[in-house]
């Protein structure tokens, strides 16, 4: 059952309905002219409705709870019983207000309602009874004078408030009675009254003082009046002046009848209680609205004649349903006439603005902001038709190109802010002030007369020279060897391209805006190179896009011309030219309709991210979907079309019958098709694998590579397999059936290792050779007679899983580190066949698809394994720099640290220690050996990086190098088994030596001038007498002796502080400059290499600190060398 509530819901659904459905039909009449706008708007409309409606229930439901506060004291509602209860008991309370407007419609006409007078009455309820019977008990009174209303304490106010007593347009009263005795506090009810109303209703004073006695019938009423407000200052002097004429006038009534004493009783009580009763009037007065005033007085005795119901306890109006008594007693209730009508001559300002009055205020504040709005339009408008005059003026009066073409684009921005403008225009915008299109239609006149003077004549002009230059070139042309077309064809397309242009201009019905624009602008440039080319292309661009509509642009034509340029190309255009339209025709429809494929389409819904990236799509048009829902009937189409069409440029329209439509058909496939090939290797090769950031993520990635339901490789190539079958044509069941009997009985006899034939022919298949290398990948392998050496992407995914295993190994491993170092010490080694097996196998996938896919087979097939290499690889490099941290740079430091030749000082390292790293089988040479084999590899004396792993594992050239030299001093040094070196010396004479020895471990070289001779010398020698000791004697100074190093490096400290030169491979020259300018000539021969200056290599020789690093530095492969200086002996052995 429907409730009021649910009507006023179901009515306001049923005016939203109506008003969307308004928006849908008439919205391009309010600028709604596209279908987002029209939704929006209706969004918005209801979005409002809704936010207004429960702004309304909550101000309801806020309502509703003050309400029960009120009455029961908690902020609950109820329950609907308790609310349908009250609101019959406010309903019964209320029911005075229409039992009111029922009699009086009963008892008066319109007219004499709408004359009659209503007065709220306020005061002291025994007063109000006394004066008024039955006004309280019945809410109102009909009087003869007026109707008057109860307000006062106790009062039940009417549904819509006491501003609504009489409607929504008419105010609820002519004024307010205040009925008092001028003793008692009146309170500050006519002000509460007078806000609840909206009204600061006139208030006058009906008072009734405690006197006995009564009035004659006919005696004139006791009143003060005035219009502008008794002020409760003056109101004790008008009082004074009523003594007297009171007095009198009692007197005389008195006289007459002795019961008719007020008038004298009062006059005594007013001369008494003058200055008490100028107070309360005062007091009374201040409590009223700032708005109201007191406008009279009446002085009314006591009535005694009527009995009030509250003497009866209301009985008789119980007793009395139809009211007559009600209706004696407001008979009987004579208001004073003067006194009365004092009500209807005051003023009745407002004390708060109503809603008729905030509607009022609102349309005037919407009539100014119109008029200020449509003035503004009208000042806008002004200025821009004198703009716009200023502009067509300029233009007029220009004569040369420098003042023409920039007037033209000044005129050519105003059009195209009058077509924006109309473009956007609503019918409230314009209001009958904008004159946009009228404007417009007055500019496409001088625009085209002035765009033709100055550009398009000229521009005409070059085309004309160009199409007669045509008549020059031969219709058999050299072939181009660049373009591999023939000259002809060249000349003849751009020749073709300027006829379509020159004929657009003459022919404006032909005008086509995306291929007329350029080439005006491109010929524009030529005829004008001085100006700017942004301003020419502008121009061109805004006339090309207008030409069509505007026939009377049109230029003047040249039949003569126009034959011979027609004559000219047919001999020049051929049939291909024609198909390269039909072609760019067919894939520009097809684009519009097939929109680019997201790699999540391609991929039947799985997931590539984390995996793959690639930049763009793959073009929509070449797919299967667009093949076969287009493509393929378009051809058909067009092919057929073209055999019967014309050009008009060319002016053929006769039938072309040397052109089937099978041929153009086939070659418009053909096209297709290769293009088809291209954007997907295109695409597959712009494929990039993403690397992952450590080895659990490279694991996860391989995982979920290997997976065959969550595959995006999978799916990949699930999805070129079916888009390699575009064009294929079906084979019927009858040839199904002799193709597969054919292969059982020829697979009786031959090799079974030989794969069978492929019986489908290619033609059949348009795709076979661009998607060849891909389909093989899928299809091999699923046979019966494959072999382990078959490439197939199952296979490849078997390997990715191994090598995620052992991924997972890795990670899983107490100390993966470790476990990393030794599982690529077995992979260097030779030992984790499974993993080199994965790495070579996705090599050789990589390689079977050719060069075509180059990209996609290294980031789609080898870079996921080679990641998997590198993730694993990392962490064991850094565990073999660690471990050459601890078990080589350590020690050796340790042991060398500030001795020579690695540190300047005057202790020696030892022999046997430098044996302990340098030798054969020292430490160094045991760590290249153990931990670097596979990864490492001798080449004589010689360390050099295994290519396999180069790119994975990078050494640090540092390391190399200083591993290279400590190898070949291991050579040169270590040849024998222990450290000896053999070599020979001879002393050379001088004249100013007569004598020198050279003392080497107890080995001594005596010479005084002889004849010079070789003497052999081994180091070390002697180990007690281990010392380096050179003497002389010379003429002017005697016997000398000078660097005398003791130790077994002694003749090693001698060397460094000689100066050498190489003469020859095994000879050297050594000379000691002496303190005394003495300098001693020694030479040296070796036996092999550079003997004991190969030491002089390891002065301050430094381990590096890390095996692999990113350096810019090329290692140096190549052996220890010797450079001759005055600090040093340095000299390359192997050169």
């Amino acid at each position: 059952m429907l409730t009021k509530l649910n009507f006023k819901y179901l009515g306001l659904a049923l005016l939203l309905v109506g008003l969307v459905g308004a928006i849908y039909i008439f919205g391009s009449y309010i600028g709604l002219d596209t279908p987002d706008q029209k939704k929006s708007a209706a969004a918005i409309l209801v979005a409002g409705v809704t936010v207004v409606m429960m702004c309304l229930q909550a101000g309801r439901f806020y309502s509703r709870r003050t309400q029960a506060i009120r009455a029961t004291g908690t902020a609950k509602v109820g329950d609907k019983e308790t609310e349908r209860k009250q609101a019959e008991a406010e309903k019964a309370r209320q029911a005075w207000h229409t039992q009111l407007h029922q009699y009086l419609s009963t008892q008066y006409s319109w007219l004499e309602r709408r004359r009659k007078t209503w007065l709220f009455v306020l005061g002291d309820q025994r007063l109000v009874r006394n004066q008024f019977p039955y006004l309280i008990e019945q809410q109102w009174l009909d009087t003869p004078q007026a109707v008057l209303v109860w307000a006062g304490v106790g009062s039940v106010a009417p549904k819509g408030g006491w501003s609504r007593l009489r409607g929504w347009w008419r105010r609820p009263a002519a004024g307010i009675v205040l009925v008092a005795d001028g003793i008692t506090a009146a309170g500050d009810e006519p002000a509460q009254l007078a806000q609840a109303c909206g009204f600061a209703l006139p208030v006058q004073l009906l008072l009734a003082p405690p006197l006995p006695g009564h009035r004659a019938e006919e005696a004139a009423p006791v009143v003060l009046a005035s219009g502008s407000g008794l002020r409760g200052g003056v109101v004790p002097g008008l009082l004074q002046r009523l003594v007297r004429p009171l007095a009198q006038s009692g007197i005389a009534a008195v006289l007459q009848a002795r019961e008719a004493s007020f008038d004298a009783r009062l006059s005594r009580w007013l001369e008494a209680e003058h200055t008490p009763l100028g107070r309360w009037f005062t007091r009374m007065t201040d409590q009223l609205h700032r708005r109201q005033r007191l406008h009279g007085v009446w002085f009314a005795p006591t009535r005694a004649a009527v009995s009030s119901p509250s003497q009866e306890g209301g009985a008789e109006l119980a007793d009395d349903p139809a009211g007559y008594r009600a209706r004696e007693a407001g008979r009987a209730v004579v208001l004073p006439p003067s006194w009365l009508g004092l009500f209807g001559r005051v003023r009745q300002p407002r004390v708060r603005f109503s809603r008729l009055d905030i509607f009022w205020f609102m349309l005037t504040g919407c009539a100014l902001a119109v008029m200020v709005w449509l003035l503004m339009v009208w000042q806008a408008n002004r200025i821009l038709v004198q703009q716009v005059r200023t502009d067509v003026t300029a233009l007029h009066n220009a004569r040369i190109l420098a003042e023409g073409l920039p007037a033209l684009v000044v005129l050519q921005n105003d059009m195209t802010l009058l077509e924006s403008r109309i473009a956007r225009s609503s019918w409230w915008s314009q209001l009958g002030l904008q004159h946009d299109a009228a404007l417009l239609n007055t500019l496409w006149q001088p625009y085209g007369l002035a765009a033709n003077k100055w550009l398009m004549q000229p521009v005409q002009f070059q085309l004309a020279r160009q199409l007669k230059a045509l008549d020059a070139v031969p219709l058999d042309g050299a072939a181009d060897p660049d373009s591999g077309t023939s000259g002809a064809d060249a000349v003849g397309q751009a020749g073709y391209d300027t006829l379509k242009t020159w004929l657009m201009l003459v022919q404006p019905g032909h005008a086509d805006s995306g291929f007329l624009s350029p080439r005006l602008a491109g010929v524009g440039k030529v005829v004008w190179p001085a100006q700017p080319g942004d301003r020419i292309e502008q121009i061109a661009a805004f006339y090309a896009k207008h030409l069509a509509a505007h026939p009377q642009w049109r230029l003047a034509g040249d039949e003569s011309l126009l034959f011979s340029a027609r004559q000219t190309l047919s001999g020049l255009i051929d049939v291909k030219q024609a198909e390269d339209t039909l072609y760019h025709q067919l894939l520009d429809e097809t684009k519009a309709r097939y929109p680019d494929p997201t790699m999540s389409a391609l991929l039947g819904g799985r997931d590539s991210r984390g995996l793959w990236s690639v930049q763009g799509r793959l073009p929509g048009t070449f797919t299967r979907q667009a093949y076969e829902g287009y493509v393929k009937d378009n051809i058909e189409r067009l092919s057929k079309q073209t055999a019967t069409s014309g050009d008009w440029v060319l002016g053929q329209q006769t039938a072309r019958t040397e052109e089937k439509p099978e041929d153009i058909a086939a070659a418009l496939n053909r096209r297709y098709f290769a293009d088809f090939g291209h954007a997907w290797q295109a695409f597959l090769n712009r494929i990039v694998w993403v690397p992952a950031s450590n080895l659990s993520g490279n694991a996860e990635q391989l995982r979920v590579y290997a997976d065959a339901q969550q595959s995006p490789l999978a799916g990949l190539m699930k999805t070129i397999a079916w888009q390699a079958q575009t064009g294929a044509q079906a084979h019927s069941l009858a040839d199904s059936l002799v193709d597969k009997a054919r292969s059982v009985f020829k697979g009786k006899e031959d090799n079974p290792a030989q794969p069978p034939a492929q019986t489908t022919p290619k033609d059949s298949v348009p795709l076979a050779d661009a998607f060849g290398p891909l389909l093989r990948l899928v299809s091999e392998g699923n046979g019966t007679q494959a072999t382990d050496n078959t490439l197939s992407l199952q296979r490849y995914l078997d390997r990715v899983s191994a090598t995620r295993l052992k991924l997972d190994q890795v990670s899983a491993a107490a100390d993966p580190d470790a476990f990393a170092r030794q599982l690529a010490q077995n992979l260097f080694q030779g030992r984790a066949s499974d993993l080199v097996d994965a790495r070579d196998y996705a090599q050789l996938v990589a390689a079977s698809l050719g060069s075509g896919y180059a990209g996609m087979g290294q980031n789609l097939f080898l870079e996921p394994l080679d990641q998997g290499w590198r993730t694993l690889i990392r962490p064991a490099a850094a565990s073999l720099d660690s471990l050459w941290q601890t078990s080589i740079v350590l020690p050796f430091n340790s042991t060398f640290s500030g001795r020579y030749p690695f540190n300047d000082s005057d202790a020696d390292a030892s022999l046997a220690d430098l044996a302990r790293f340098l030798g054969p089988q020292g430490n160094v040479a045991q760590f290249a050996s153990t931990q670097l084999a596979g990864i490492l590899e001798k080449q004589g004396d010689q360390w050099v990086p295994n290519p396999l792993y180069a790119q994975a594992m990078r050494f640090d050239p540092e390391f190399l190098n200083a591993l290279n030299k400590l190898t070949w001093l291991s050579g040169q040094l270590y040849a024998e088994g222990d450290l000896k070196t053999r070599f020979s010396l001879m002393a050379l004479g001088d004249p100013q030596v007569t004598d020198s020895q050279l003392n080497i471990d107890g080995q001594m070289l005596h010479y005084f001038n002889q004849k010079p001779k070789w003497q052999d010398v081994t180091w070390p020698g002697n180990p007690l007498t281990q010392r380096g000791l050179l003497t002389w004697d010379a003429l002017a100074t005697g016997l000398r002796k000078q660097n005398d190093f003791a130790g077994p490096w002694g003749f090693i400290r001698l060397l460094a502080k000689a100066k050498t030169e190489q003469i020859n491979k095994s000879d050297w020259r050594i000379n000691w400059a002496l303190d005394d300018g003495v300098t001693l000539h020694y030479l040296l021969r070796t036996q092999s290499g550079s003997g004991p200056l190969a030491l002089l290599q390891l002065d301050h020789f430094k381990l590096p600190q890390r095996l692999f690093g990113a350096s810019n530095t090329k290692p140096v492969a190549t052996r220890a060398s010797a450079v001759s200086g005055s600090s040093g002996a340095h000299a390359d052995p192997a050169s």
